[in-house]
Order: C-alpha cells, then sequence, then structure tokens
C-alpha cells in the first residue's frame, strides 16, 4: 500500500512538471507570434536644425568709409628733422649781437593725408580709393633745441632767450623751405597710406577688386 502510495505522487509531481514545461513554452511561442506580429515601431527622432541665416554685408562707399576712418592717424609719418640756418644780423633776434652766425634747429613733424580727401567709388565689381598727396599736417620748432655758433663754429653761450618765439618762427619758415627733404617725406607717407588701405579692406570687400590709385 504504501509503495503503491509513492509511485502516484512520483507520477503526479511529473505530470505537473511535465504541464508546466509545456505551458511555459506556448507562453513563449505566443508572445514571439505576437512580437512577430506587432514589430515595434521605430522611435523618430526629431531634430530641429536652426539654420543661422548670415546677414549679407553690403559693400557700398558708407562700408568703406567705415573702414577707413581712421587711416589718417594710422598712417601719419612721424618725422624729426635737425636743421642748420644761416642767419644775417637783419634777421632781428635780440639776444644775438654779432653778424654773420648759425642756428641749428629741431623741428618735430607730422606728416601724412586726410581723410576727408579720400575719394572712395564703388561698383557692381570694383572698389576705388584714390589717395591724396600727402602733405605736412603739423610741424613744430623746439625752443629748448635751438643752438648758435659764431663763423668758426663756436657755440654761442648766451642765457638771454627772450626772442625764442623768432627764432621758432625763423626754424620752421626754414624747414618750411627744405622742399626735396618734404617730397621724401609726403612720397613715404602716401606710399604708407595707401598699404594702411590694402590692409584695412583686404578680405572684407567680398568679391569686388580693390583698386589704389
Amino acid at each position: 500500500m504504501g509503495m503503491f502510495s509513492d509511485s502516484s505522487t512520483k507520477r503526479s509531481l511529473i505530470v505537473v512538471l511535465v504541464t508546466l514545461l509545456i505551458g511555459a513554452c506556448i507562453g513563449l511561442l505566443m508572445m514571439k507570434f505576437w512580437h512577430d506580429a506587432n514589430p515595434p515601431k521605430p522611435e523618430i527622432i526629431t531634430q530641429t536644425v536652426e539654420k543661422e541665416v548670415e546677414k549679407k554685408v553690403v559693400v557700398d562707399s558708407e562700408f568703406v568709409e567705415e573702414h577707413l576712418s581712421n587711416i589718417g592717424q594710422l598712417s601719419t609719418l612721424e618725422v624729426q628733422y635737425m636743421g642748420v640756418m644761416e642767419i644775417e644780423d637783419k634777421e632781428g633776434i635780440s639776444f644775438i649781437n654779432k653778424a654773420g652766425y648759425s642756428m641749428l634747429y629741431t623741428i618735430e613733424a607730422q606728416i601724412g593725408i586726410e581723410f576727408d580727401d579720400i575719394n572712395i567709388d564703388v561698383s557692381d565689381t570694383e572698389v576705388t580709393v584714390t589717395v591724396p598727396e600727402a602733405k605736412v599736417l603739423n610741424r613744430h620748432a623746439d625752443g629748448t633745441s635751438l643752438q648758435f655758433f659764431d663763423e668758426k663754429w663756436s657755440l654761442f653761450k648766451n642765457n638771454s632767450m627772450n626772442d625764442v618765439p623768432t627764432a621758432v618762427k625763423m626754424a620752421e619758415d626754414n624747414f618750411d623751405e627744405q622742399t626735396d627733404k618734404i617730397d621724401t617725406y609726403t612720397g613715404i607717407a602716401k606710399r604708407q597710406a595707401e598699404l594702411m588701405v590694402q590692409s584695412l579692406l583686404t578680405g572684407v570687400i567680398g568679391d569686388k577688386k580693390l583698386v589704389i590709385k
């Protein structure tokens, strides 16, 4: 009787396990069929690309003028000129009581162009900049630099400097007469201004051709 009971229990357990196994297999198969019949929808990722709208630069006379507005200051040539002039007694420097002497002076000058004198012409294909002739914008003789020599080039030791303004004006007038030197300076200053125009406008006027005159 006991042996029969044990055999029945074992068979019952086997039946239960087989049933569970079959149920699990059926469940997996049903899940697979359902999955195949209802595939997951792909996730659609919407990405908004913000495209920056580039502002189109209008290259006109006003645009060019703005870029060249500081050219006068940037291209000015600083010059220090030392000159010697012979002075006769009639020149009238009161603290010199001798005739036939020389004055050594130093001039500090600024030579360049005026921005208002630049001519700008803009067409569909070209930007033409006409650079004016350079000129002496300012010059000043340093009163403390004045030295006076006699005909033997002996330095005057005179402490009476009451007429320095007259001597300074004479030095500045004498500098204005040095046309060869001034022409050299103005030529350098103009070339310097032309190079500055090229530097300031290259790469900012789009596909237009730069012409400098």
